[in-house]
């Protein structure tokens, strides 16, 4: 953490150097809310899974920062971070499912991480063929992810699996996108729209996981 927070100081200063902008550096500086509104078992599942997708979108989103600053060991710190992120997410998938379910998940998510990367690395590079594979293979990962929480739980249905996740991975997109043009305004504008997409995935998830499991959230 500490590590992680040196890093993020080095960005900032950067930013402040080169004149970004104080509308980016406050928007990345403030993370999604995750106010409880009640208690209970289901609720603490529900902000549980509230702060781990929120925490990768987050470091998603410094890991671009710090491309788009030329900072390759500040974007390893975030990279490292996303796979904790997804070994934590994993290890809850696991604790439900199974531990091969959990090792799994944690490939899938695994993929995800790498495909995002890869697009980012392309995309400041300028290399335009290495980010459409990047795309397609980011997109294609979002269905194997949604089949495999519609096949674990009878209450996720796919094709709204399928939208959520493609919409977020286009968001990741869109963001770097963005960034490599140096349009802050529209990076914060997606950044505000990719949060809610997070939550409502982290919401989905934790009110299908209630009902497959009740008697383990009362």
């Amino acid at each position: 953490m500490e590590a992680r927070k040196s890093v993020l100081v080095a960005v900032v200063v950067t930013a402040l150097v080169v004149g970004l902008g104080a509308t980016l550096l406050a928007s990345a500086l403030t993370p999604p809310k995750t106010v409880p509104v009640a208690t209970g078992k289901a609720v603490e599942l529900r902000n549980a899974l509230r702060e781990v997708f929120s925490d990768h979108l987050v470091n998603h989103r410094m890991f671009a920062i710090c491309l788009y600053f030329k900072s390759p060991s500040a974007a390893d710190s975030y990279a490292k971070a996303l796979f904790a992120n997804a070994k934590a997410l994993a290890q809850a998938i696991a604790s439900l499912y199974g531990e091969a379910a959990g090792r799994q998940f944690e490939s899938l998510f695994s993929g995800h991480i790498g495909a995002a990367a890869a697009y980012a690395d392309a995309a400041f590079k300028g290399d335009e063929a290495a980010k459409r594979k990047a795309a397609e293979a980011l997109l294609n990962n979002a269905d194997q992810i949604a089949d495999f929480l519609a096949k674990a739980n009878p209450n996720i249905p796919r094709d709204a699996a399928v939208s959520l996740l493609r919409e977020h991975a286009r968001q990741l997109m869109a963001s770097v996108d963005a960034l490599t043009k140096g349009d802050v305004k529209g990076e914060v504008s997606i950044w505000d729209t990719a949060v809610k997409n997070v939550l409502t995935i982290a919401d989905a998830l934790a009110d299908a996981i209630v009902k497959q499991f009740p008697e383990k959230f009362r």
